[in-house]
């Protein structure tokens, strides 16, 4: 992009993403349609893929001039680990209305000081609230993870995107055997994903993807 001098390239010499996982689970089946699990991980990561940011002296070729471009590309990180647990939960109520949950917790590890493993957030969770009876289904859908570190921008700042959530709708009505009607709408919040390089309060770029809704006919025969 010659306006803000930034582009993009690859890594010939890139390894693939490689770990060795462990994990300890244990399921809880209380009610019909409804149990608990846990899980406790542990990721012994031995090359993750990071990204980074460095000035490079480009000439175009169709106007001949020669200007010093930020070019992002695709590094090996080398070792790392990620420590963490994760909760799952999900309960038949009463009159076809129930609700999924599930909770992760994640601390990774790098060989940079300060820095987490790329896109890795150390907080997630959603909260499914559904209603199931006859025909008719219907559930809305919260989302969130933390912050989390992506890669490294000018001067080997650290570029962030901050912590996102997401809100979205969906039902269907089975008509008959044949004929089914949906409606989803996603993004209710109109939220906006904001970045940043280590500084908050000095954002690199925003993105909003706006709402959105549909509304389908399915037939079957």
């Amino acid at each position: 992009d010659d306006t803000t001098r930034t582009g993009g390239g690859g890594n010939p010499d890139l390894k693939p993403y490689a770990a060795t996982n462990f994990g300890l689970s244990a399921e809880w089946y209380f009610a019909s349609g409804s149990y608990l699990s846990g899980e406790l991980f542990y990721r012994d990561i031995t090359n993750y893929i990071g990204n980074t940011t460095q000035e490079q002296t480009i000439t175009n070729q169709l106007t001949g001039q020669t200007n010093t471009y930020s070019v992002s590309r695709p590094t090996n990180g080398g070792k790392a680990s990620v420590t963490g647990f994760s909760v799952t939960a999900q309960a038949n109520l009463i009159w076809g209305f129930g609700i999924q949950s599930n909770y992760t917790f994640a601390s990774g590890e790098t060989p940079v000081a300060g820095q987490g493993l790329p896109y890795l957030s150390r907080n997630t969770y959603n909260i499914v609230p559904y209603f199931e009876m006859g025909p008719f289904q219907a559930r809305v859908s919260y989302n969130y993870r933390s912050k989390y570190f992506y890669g490294f921008g000018r001067l080997q700042s650290a570029n962030i995107t901050d912590g996102y959530r997401q809100l979205d709708f969906s039902a269907t009505y089975n008509i008959n055997e044949h004929f089914r009607i949906t409606a989803n709408a996603s993004n209710l919040l109109d939220e906006t994903y904001y970045q940043y390089s280590s500084t908050p309060a000095a954002p690199t770029a925003l993105y909003k993807n706006g709402r959105v809704f549909s509304l389908t006919g399915t037939a079957r025969f």
